[in-house]
């Protein structure tokens, strides 16, 4: 899938229609949905929704954080194609990781250890004005920069956010652009769950952290 029609599903994922996301892209609503017709034909889903929801359950949260556990194991649902796909992706990133862990074993390197959260701004315990809210989380090292992982919990809510964060000239920290609600308990998790798409430069992923605030 292009990252144009990634980009399209991304702000879907958030609850845009056509017409909003082509405003926040710059772009014609024809020219949106011919993105959201394309990204359908790449990966068998029918719809637009779901594919965004599939999209954004692979890359960027974790939307099962804040369920309660059941009481015993759920069945399986049946898997359509489109989640078939993002299995496979997540697979071949995971399997991908596993196999430079191996051939540095096999040549006698000692693996590197995982990069580390230095600061994330709110921190928790923070109190912010309600509005616009740059959230922004700092590494021990540089970055790969084409994944990222802000998650949510059931500590808190997410804030509405934009689809893509910013990458530092030094690629160690990313800036989100969000907007937070007077009286609001927010929670943003890093590399929360299943999904650890924040990975150093050594393609190993960062360990979890998570910051908890409120907004006045």
């Amino acid at each position: 899938m292009r990252e144009a029609e990634r980009r399209v599903l991304r702000l879907f994922a958030q609850g845009h229609s056509a017409k909003s996301a082509a405003v926040e892209l710059g772009l014609s609503v024809n020219a949106v949905n011919e993105r959201l017709r394309d990204a359908r034909r790449r990966t068998g889903v029918g719809s637009s929704r779901e594919l965004a929801r599939l999209l954004c359950a692979q890359e960027n949260r974790d939307d099962v954080s804040g369920l309660p556990a059941a009481a015993g194991p759920a069945p399986s649902p049946p898997l359509n194609r489109g989640r078939m796909t993002m299995m496979m992706i997540a697979g071949m990133i995971g399997a991908g990781v596993t196999a430079a862990a191996m051939l540095a074993a096999s040549a006698g390197e000692t693996p590197a250890a995982p990069p580390r959260v230095l600061r994330i701004v709110p921190s928790s315990g923070a109190t912010v004005p309600a509005g616009p809210l740059e959230v922004t989380v700092t590494f021990d090292r540089p970055m790969r920069g084409d994944g990222w992982s802000f998650t949510t919990s059931d500590r808190g809510r997410y804030p509405r956010c934009a689809a893509v964060p910013r990458l530092s000239p030094d690629r160690r920290t990313f800036t989100l652009a969000c907007t937070v609600e007077a009286g609001g308990r927010y929670a943003i998790g890093i590399n929360g769950g299943r999904y650890r798409n924040f990975v150093g430069e050594n393609g190993m992923p960062a360990t979890a952290a998570q910051t908890m605030f409120r907004a006045r």
